[in-house]
């Protein structure tokens, strides 16, 4: 005599009918082969909600489908996760290593059903002792297990859909080891923008520049994202990434480092404030637009120190009696005040062309490029803003009789080297000639205009 045991199955069909007619042939097949099943058990009538499913909830309603965890195993990870906090705080945050490996290998089996499964049990894991029968929780062992003993079937948590919803948006992120960051926003999601929708780069602090790539990498995904939360809010969005180990890290929502598991942490919190699912893929560096983003290496891509920048907001404060209210030639990073204008298409920015705005109503913060000092001089003298002008001590330049005659109260600044920080590693304007001296130029409103002048 044989004994066989046939394990579960389960038949996916796209229609009723076709399930019936698979159904019976099933059971020919049965007939035919000399096997009897069991009456009590399988489902032998067509459904569209299995509610346990080797120990799944399956559910095919619906436009996308659900796979959950069943309330019963939602109960044992949730006791479970109870009674080890309860442990922990009875022995000094110690519990016993076995029943820490218990739970972890529970949390593990609802994987395929819970996205932050992975994500929230990385700290205990972490904690977890290979050899001593007791482990130590740290403090965000302990947070992460007092999210599980929150975890339930109705949990948000909880499923994930069958059939994913495809990326309505495309976002290409790039990090440089010592010079910044870039993003493009992109509508195509299925292929490489022959010309970028919206694009910005920034630039690395000094603190920053020591990371590891991988971490750059994924802090430039955050701050792309953040950069255009506005168009990316209730998105599904489609990342294009350049390095492996960040669509690693985004795809399964862990990491062995605790840098990245910390600036995950931070990149988790942001696509859940504004309801983005993020789905990353790999691109090759050579077809990512955002590398040219991530390698600005702008002359004019400096800034005042801050104790010169805040002494000379003082002067403004005092000399006209009013705040700044503009910075016409800024970034994200350089900027003054909160409106200003940047070349390059940054959503918060009020234009990309300074020039293009209207000073006349404005306290206008001027630390343009030194090319564009003669139509700024210009426009300066033209609509007679109150502003503060940062220019190189040029006596010989062309635009600087221009300048005298606009009858601004000049002040002398210290030498680059103490008064100005570069954005990048690269030559900046300032720096240019080691003998050079800046100055700064406050004009009042309506000031008298120069000769020549009707």
């Amino acid at each position: 005599r044989t004994l066989l045991f046939i394990d579960d199955a389960l038949c996916a069909l796209p229609s009723k009918a076709d399930a019936f007619r698979a159904r019976d042939f099933i059971e020919q097949m049965f007939v035919r082969s000399g096997l009897t099943r069991a009456p009590d058990k399988g489902v032998w009538i067509p459904t569209r909600h299995l509610p346990d499913h080797l120990g799944f909830d399956i559910d095919t309603s619906g436009l996308r489908g659900q796979l959950r965890v069943p309330e019963r195993r939602c109960r044992d990870v949730r006791m479970l996760a109870k009674d080890l906090l309860c442990r922990a705080a009875r022995n000094t945050r110690k519990v016993s290593t076995d029943m820490l490996r218990s739970f972890t290998g529970k949390v593990s089996s609802v994987v395929a059903a819970c996205s932050q499964a992975r994500f929230r049990s990385r700290s205990l894991f972490d904690v977890c002792e290979e050899w001593n029968p007791t482990s130590t929780l740290d403090r965000q062992a302990l947070r992460d297990l007092q999210w599980w003993v929150d975890f339930h079937f109705c949990s948000k948590a909880n499923g994930v859909p069958l059939w994913p919803s495809l990326p309505t948006k495309a976002i290409f992120t790039d990090a440089s080891s010592t010079l910044g960051y870039g993003c493009v926003l992109a509508d195509d999601t299925t292929s490489i923008p022959l010309e970028a929708r919206r694009a910005f780069g920034g630039y690395w602090t000094a603190d920053q520049i020591p990371w590891h790539i991988t971490m750059k990498e994924l802090v430039a995904v955050r701050l792309g994202l953040n950069m255009y939360s506005s168009e990316l809010r209730g998105h599904t969005v489609r990342l294009w990434e350049d390095n492996q180990a960040v669509v690693f890290i985004i795809r399964n929502r862990t990491s062995r480092s605790p840098l990245l598991m910390a600036e995950l942490r931070l990149l988790l919190q942001l696509l859940d404030d504004l309801s983005v699912t993020l789905v990353p893929r790999y691109i090759r560096s050579e077809l990512n637009p955002a590398d040219q983003f991530s390698r600005l290496t702008d002359r004019d891509a400096w800034r005042l120190r801050p104790c010169t920048q805040r002494k000379l907001l003082d002067k403004v404060r005092y000399e006209l009696k009013k705040e700044i209210t503009l910075d016409a030639f800024a970034c994200h990073q350089t900027k003054v005040v909160a409106r200003y204008a940047s070349r390059l298409d940054e959503p918060t920015a009020l234009a990309l062309d300074g020039l293009a705005l209207d000073w006349r109503q404005e306290v206008v913060w001027l630390n343009p490029p030194w090319a564009l000092l003669p139509a700024i001089i210009d426009k300066l003298d033209r609509e007679r803003p109150a502003a503060l002008l940062i220019i190189p001590h040029w006596p010989t330049a062309v635009w600087w009789p221009s300048m005298l005659a606009l009858n601004g109260l000049m002040l002398a600044l210290p030498l680059p080297k103490f008064s100005v920080v570069a954005m990048h590693n690269r030559v900046v304007e300032p720096f240019l000639n080691g003998a050079l001296e800046l100055c700064a130029v406050v004009l009042k409103p309506g000031m008298p205009p120069s000769s020549g002048q009707p």
